[in-house]
């Protein structure tokens, strides 16, 4: 499930890294102005390289101390509601979009858990979000289900690991004299993570209308 961990974060580290070493390290510089059997260039180039490693063996241990319950916190959980949690309240209302099913045949197939819901908002997300696990827990093992969920956690923690790593880029800069500010490479930081935040969302949402859509027609 989670063998993007050692593929695409991987790979993003590395390409975080290089961004770090070119925009914000004399490197280039330091290569150009490489003299023969000069011992003070490798000096330097080691110390560019080492300064600029630290941050992705940083960003590394602190994703592994991240809970998934941070992750979601981080993702904007904490001011937009995880579509799980209101999920079947979008099909009563008929804001359930999915060219898979239609919302009416939804509407119908999960009437007795739209009839039971709470009226208290807290307590109707919760039970919402109970409802929805359930139907996830028996569709656990569908491959679209799994595909869906993978995606989903992958994008998110990519979007954590962008997170993590402009903050600590941003906190190197105070500790390694080897590594200078550059607007040019946080506004990259920034432009990226965002992407990873709005693809995180797409992606949730798109999990957990397939669970619903699953549900909803292997029962028909």
């Amino acid at each position: 499930m989670k063998d993007y961990r050692n593929s695409e974060m991987k790979w993003l580290a590395i390409f975080y890294t290089a961004l770090t070493l070119y925009y914000s390290t004399n490197i280039i510089n330091i290569i150009n102005s490489y003299t023969e059997g000069e011992f003070s260039f490798w000096a330097k180039v080691f110390e560019s390289v080492f300064a600029t490693s630290i941050i992705p063996l940083f960003v590394h241990i602190a994703d592994s101390c991240i809970s998934s319950k941070t992750k979601n916190w981080l993702l904007g959980s904490c001011i937009l509601k995880p579509y799980g949690n209101t999920v079947f309240s979008d099909i009563a209302s008929e804001k359930f979009k999915d060219e898979r099913i239609d919302c009416k045949t939804a509407k119908e197939h999960f009437s007795s858990i739209i009839k039971n819901a709470p009226k208290d908002p807290k307590e109707k997300c919760k039970y919402e979000n109970e409802q929805w696990y359930k139907l996830y827990s028996s569709l656990e093992e569908n491959a679209a289900v799994k595909q869906t969920q993978k995606d989903w956690l992958a994008f998110r923690d990519l979007y954590c690991e962008s997170i993590v790593f402009t903050l600590t880029y941003l906190i190197s800069i105070l500790l390694f004299d080897s590594i200078s500010f550059s607007l040019e490479l946080l506004l990259i930081l920034l432009t990226i993570t965002i992407v990873f935040n709005i693809c995180s969302h797409i992606k949730m949402k798109r999990f957990v209308y397939t669970v619903i859509v699953k549900s909803a027609l292997s029962q028909q």
